[in-house]
């Protein structure tokens, strides 16, 4: 059936319509186009605005000499002076070490003779230790750390904490924690890759040499007495044919005391240390030490470890250090 003239006229006017409202979507569309791309231009100006700004911030600070106010901001800004194997080495650590190292060097008339640089190598070496350890998987357990704490107390203050603790503060301004983490854990920490390296016996094999040959000469039925008065690389004991005498078994080193925990009078056991290979003899063992304590008597032939500081000095070779500040 035929359309009407009206029909006809409603069908255009709505046809008109629907393009008009085409050509406003696609005015609209573009428009937020443009706003997004304007939009994102302002982003990137600014992005671009403030990595000037702090790269011109950073470049003062890492050049040039030290002033009073670059240190103000690193001691408030936690940025590196160095970076070790990826970790940083604080430089408000740096500058407050360095600080404490002029006091003590002023307080006993030594100030012209410290080296900043000194300070600062010290403790990069210490990240050094700390990335071996980790590359070793070698930790140290809080426990020892809080052993080894109270073992200074009883040298340096004779047991006295509260002492200890305000010489601590009033002459390094550390508290115990501080003092834990940054000397006694870093001291354990070298211990722990000392015997990890005395274990290697790839890396020590003159020492396992001279101690298969000690041991062999046992076998064949020479008495322990002449072949440490023989062969003991320990000169304090030498002469008494490695004979250490009785000591409170919680003196041991932490590495005699798990090789010894269980062992009984007559026993001959080779133990690694820190210090290098022993042959150990247990004499007697009795609690007869203060207070009941235990208390062992030992005998030893001693293999002295070689080439550890020629290893580690290969082995930090290795270790990618970037210096950021100069002292």
């Amino acid at each position: 059936m035929a359309k009407t003239e009206h029909e006809k006229a409603s069908q255009k006017e709505h046809e008109v319509e629907f393009t008009e409202h085409e050509v406003h979507q696609e005015e609209h569309g573009s428009s937020k186009k443009k706003n997004a791309h304007r939009n994102k231009t302002i982003t990137i100006g600014v992005i671009v605005i403030v990595l000037i700004i702090v790269g011109s911030f950073l470049g003062w600070l890492y050049t040039g000499q030290l002033s009073s106010a670059k240190e103000k901001v690193f001691k408030a800004i936690p940025l590196p002076a160095a970076i070790v194997d990826m970790q940083f080495v604080p430089a408000k650590t740096v500058i407050e070490r360095l600080d404490l190292a002029k006091q003590l060097a002023d307080a006993q008339g030594m100030g012209a003779q410290v080296k900043p640089s000194d300070t600062y190598d010290q403790l990069i070496e210490s990240k050094k230790i700390q990335a071996l350890a980790a590359k070793y998987k070698l930790s140290v357990p809080k426990a020892d750390i809080d052993e080894e704490y109270q073992n200074i107390i009883k040298q340096y203050a004779n047991g006295d904490e509260n002492a200890f603790k305000t010489e601590l503060q009033t002459t390094y301004g550390m508290t115990p924690d501080k003092f834990k983490s940054e000397v006694v854990q870093q001291e354990l920490l070298q211990s722990q890759l000392l015997i990890w390296y005395n274990k290697q016996q790839d890396l020590n094999k003159d020492s396992y040499a001279k101690l298969k040959d000690l041991q062999s000469k046992l076998d064949s039925g020479q008495s322990f007495d002449d072949v440490s008065k023989a062969y003991t690389a320990d000169a304090a004991t030498k002469d008494f044919a490695g004979d250490s005498g009785v000591i409170p078994f919680s003196s041991l080193l932490p590495e005699f005391r798990v090789a010894l925990k269980d062992a009984k009078t007559g026993d001959v056991k080779t133990v690694v240390s820190r210090y290098g290979l022993h042959i150990l003899k247990v004499l007697d063992i009795n609690n007869s030490g203060d207070g009941g304590a235990e208390q062992i008597h030992l005998q030893q032939i001693f293999v002295k470890q070689t080439g550890f500081t020629d290893w580690l000095a290969k082995a930090e070779d290795n270790i990618r250090v970037i210096k950021l500040l100069k002292f």
